[in-house]
């Protein structure tokens, strides 16, 4: 059984959020922890100041919350990034601050939207990496299916998970664009295919059912 001093030296690398959570939860925690806890908290300068500095915390994570979605929302609108630099204030943040969330939310929301767009590169991406992945995940699948002598279509989700990454691998894009979405469910269907072809004809590679 753990001693006080125990529990003193694993809670004294505790964060101040991760003692609160602790004290938040103390129900079923036995009495030498809850007594180590209230001496680290002590040590902190008590649980009130470890409070306020949560809810300091919280106020802080709510206003880059609300600042955010106001680009967001102005953003969608098609006002220009000078104008929301300029106009996008807070009473609780810095000045600095407030121009560094900007600049961040900003960033992010512009590389979203490049994400988006089909160029070219998406579809010379989508169509060598949906050729790869079906035949990687096709004859892989097949393969398996004929030593098994059954299909596992429970691998379906595999195959997913696979092809997508490959495609995004040369597309540099994520789901969020609709040529990499097509492309990759396209690709899963013909890795089906292909895979239900090498079960029903395993011959084709020079295999036989087990």
């Amino acid at each position: 059984m753990f001693s006080v001093n125990d529990f003193i030296a694993k809670y004294e690398t505790y964060s101040n959020s991760e003692l609160l959570s602790v004290h938040h939860n103390l129900e079923g925690y036995s009495e030498e922890a809850k007594e180590a806890l209230s001496i680290v908290i002590d040590r902190k300068g008590g649980l009130e100041k470890l409070l306020s500095q949560e809810q300091d915390q919280q106020k802080l994570a709510a206003e880059q919350a609300r600042i955010k979605k106001e680009i967001r929302d102005l953003s969608a609108k098609g006002v220009h990034k000078e104008f929301i630099e300029k106009s996008t204030d807070s009473s609780i943040l810095s000045k600095e601050k407030t121009q560094e969330i900007v600049a961040k939310a900003y960033s992010e929301i512009e590389s979203e939207k490049d994400d988006q767009k089909i160029k070219a590169k998406t579809v010379y991406g989508s169509l060598i990496g949906g050729l790869i992945s079906t035949l990687i995940c096709g004859l892989t699948f097949g393969v398996i299916a004929v030593y098994s002598n059954r299909i596992y279509y429970i691998f379906v989700i595999i195959l997913v998970l696979i092809t997508y990454y490959i495609i995004k691998a040369f597309t540099k894009q994520t789901y969020r664009n609709i040529f990499v979405l097509l492309a990759t469910t396209v690709s899963v269907f013909l890795s089906i295919i292909l895979a239900q072809a090498i079960y029903e004809n395993p011959i084709l590679l020079g295999l036989e059912h087990h």
